[in-house]
């Protein structure tokens, strides 16, 4: 009894410890107003609690040791606020791997710190535009392998790039994996940029040219991709394709992303993975691609050595090659190189883009007239090799193609074959 009403008594007492309490005299809160790396652009709001008038005093904000910045903050009357903007420029350039994880601001005895959100901090990317006439948007294209996580990523940097609705991506896996057609995905904000996730290559599938198609813009937004495979096509089907071509210029590809799971490069039993995107590498090499590896988090060894082996993998330098996590997809760490990815491919499609910026709109007009009627040749066939001469293969106006196509081919083969000759 002596004991329970000892510690209902230290329980008063506590509580009116509490209630007695020195209430603060201040609070700070802190909203940026400038999307950029350098320089950095805050509003600071002061808010008065106290019954007394704050007198003139100075407000200091500083982030990492390269951004520092003050001002004078007029009287606050008791229980109002005032709000000041203080943007700081760095000292020197700043990279994304220099730049600072919180921003601190003091005011008189008050002091608080916030951690700096890089997705509000993105606007840098602005800058990167399409020079010619012919497109809005920068495509890149994100291949890999079935189930690697593909669509996360482009999910990532959607979310990186704080656009307004990025969660609509449709995330596939494994096996079972659902992005089974070509799709596209639009900045909403910042970035001009449009993501294509495209089918992931497994045991079964890119045996035609689809990737050829994809990065010359042949294939139209929401192509079904196992149609390319289809014995007989119907006629409707074809007849998409066909339309498409005369936009073909506004899909063709700036840069590529070559999306590898970490496991295709260390575990040997997953050579037959490790040869087939090297395969398909290979003809997307004129787009000088980016390799990203991903879901490091399950590797052995350090990033450095996962690299290399990416590097030696592709013939790819280096400093194209990146490292992505997928557990630890909302760390610091792991947004610093999702910018550090897209402002690498930012640089490689501009430079694409500028190379291609003379083509003209008419280069890519395409006769869709006698689309049925041309499909079926009779000249131009090699009994020796079983394969139509390049002559052959006429549809919709256009000359057959690189090397023309076997005997016997559906009439999709032949479209294709038509459409890579353009």
């Amino acid at each position: 009894l002596g004991r329970a009403r000892h510690n209902y008594g230290a329980a008063n007492s506590k509580q009116t410890q509490t209630r007695r309490c020195k209430m603060p005299a201040i609070e700070l809160s802190l909203a940026a107003t400038s999307g950029r790396l350098n320089p950095l652009s805050y509003t600071v709001t002061i808010n008065n609690l106290t019954s007394e008038q704050q007198p003139n005093r100075k407000v200091l904000i500083q982030a990492g040791s390269r951004y520092m910045t003050a001002a004078n903050v007029p009287p606050i009357p008791p229980y109002r606020s005032k709000e000041v903007t203080l943007t700081m420029y760095a000292s020197c350039k700043v990279t994304i791997d220099e730049f600072p994880d919180t921003v601190t601001v003091e005011y008189h005895n008050t002091r608080r710190t916030w951690n700096i959100l890089l997705e509000l901090h993105t606007a840098d990317w602005e800058k990167y535009r399409p020079r010619g006439s012919h497109t809005k948007h920068f495509n890149i294209l994100v291949f890999g392998t079935a189930g690697g996580g593909k669509s996360s990523f482009i999910h990532r940097c959607l979310q990186l790039a704080n656009c307004d609705n990025p969660t609509h991506i449709t995330i596939g896996g494994d096996a079972d994996h659902t992005t089974k057609e070509l799709r596209r995905y639009d900045f909403t904000s910042n970035a001009n940029i449009c993501f294509w996730d495209m089918w992931g290559v497994d045991r079964s599938n890119f045996v035609t040219a689809e990737l050829e198609l994809a990065l010359r813009g042949k294939l139209p937004n929401g192509w079904k991709m196992h149609l390319l495979d289809e014995e007989e096509a119907t006629q409707e089907q074809l007849q998409i394709l066909v339309n498409s071509q005369e936009t073909a210029y506004k899909r063709e590809m700036h840069a590529v992303v070559f999306y590898v799971p970490v496991a295709v490069l260390q575990d040997p039993g997953l050579q037959a993975d490790k040869d087939r995107l090297k395969q398909q590498f290979s003809k997307a090499q004129a787009w000088n691609p980016v390799v990203v590896v991903g879901r490091v988090d399950e590797a052995e060894g350090p990033h450095s050595s996962i690299r290399r082996e990416a590097s030696r993998l592709f013939g790819v330098p280096e400093h194209r090659v990146f490292v992505n996590s997928n557990l630890n997809a909302d760390s610091e760490a792991n947004k610093r190189s999702l910018y550090k990815i897209i402002e690498e491919l930012l640089v490689t499609a501009r430079g694409r883009e500028s190379m291609t910026a003379q083509t003209r709109e008419g280069e890519f007009k395409f006769n869709k007239d006698g689309i049925e009627c041309d499909f079926s040749v009779d000249d131009g066939y090699d009994p020796s090799t079983s394969v139509w001469s390049s002559s052959a293969g006429k549809i919709g106006g256009k000359q057959g193609a690189r090397g023309g196509y076997k005997v016997g081919a559906t009439k999709m083969q032949k479209l294709l074959v038509a459409l890579l000759a353009e």
